[in-house]
């Protein structure tokens, strides 16, 4: 759920249902829009006039998804920032807003995108996993990325150019990542797999000591199966510095 900066309206969705906006003033529902992905699959422009988010009633083939930004106000669309059909979700649950409220960031299949939110141009895009981009969160100041993959660890980049500027040794496919307001450590939230659970890739750079995601699963550190005690079972969270290449 997000409410918009003038308190005046409420935007909420759930899983596969649509995504609506109340007025709060009222209690009566605005707008209904398409049918929603979950919570981490929409972001509300800094002034909230815009909202872009998972459209998964997009019609036409089954898989088919679209990003559209959407006027909170008049319930119309703008502009469609991304369009995938058929076959595998492209989309995990990936959107993120830059601090400035201009550029919004989305993990579509292996790849990440930059799109100007006002415009719905695509700045830019670079793959960053083999197989999905599960989560990206900027860094305070907008001068760097982070993602999550399905199969790789935490990354940061820098979104002016795309290249990976540092990484975790930890675990992958989070699916909720936040950096510090210096951007020198990582929290991650996942389930399945411990955060210091085994994996194939290595960061680039500097190896950290200890070589793991240091987290919390249960009453063990990096276990597959454990249940968190607040989060429930499977779940688990934990935090990192980044390596950088120096």
């Amino acid at each position: 759920m997000r409410f918009t900066p003038d308190g005046k309206k409420l935007i909420s969705g759930d899983e596969n249902e649509p995504l609506y906006v109340w007025d709060l003033g009222s209690g009566k529902r605005l707008h209904s829009l398409g049918r929603f992905g979950d919570d981490r699959m929409f972001a509300l422009s800094r002034d909230g006039r815009l909202v872009a988010w998972v459209n998964r009633d997009a019609g036409g083939a089954r898989g088919e998804y679209t990003v559209p930004v959407t006027d909170v106000t008049t319930g119309k669309e703008v502009h469609v920032l991304h369009k995938a059909a058929g076959g595998r979700a492209p989309f995990h649950g990936a959107l993120a807003l830059a601090p400035d409220g201009t550029t919004l960031a989305g993990g579509v299949q292996d790849a990440i995108y930059l799109w100007d939110l006002a415009t719905g141009k695509e700045l830019r895009r670079w793959v960053a996993d083999p197989r999905q981009v599960t989560a990206l969160a900027f860094a305070a100041d907008g001068k760097a990325l982070a993602s999550s993959g399905a199969d790789t660890p935490i990354r940061l980049w820098d979104p002016a150019t795309g290249k990976e500027v540092a990484a975790t040794a930890g675990h992958r496919g989070a699916v909720g990542v936040v950096l510090s307001p210096d951007g020198r450590h990582a929290a991650a939230l996942g389930r399945g797999h411990g955060p210091g659970a085994g994996h194939p890739g290595r960061p680039r750079g500097r190896r950290q000591r200890g070589g793991a995601f240091p987290g919390r699963q249960g009453a063990g550190r990096g276990r597959r199966g454990r249940d968190h005690p607040s989060l429930g079972r499977g779940w688990w969270q934990g935090t990192a510095p980044l390596a950088g290449d120096s």
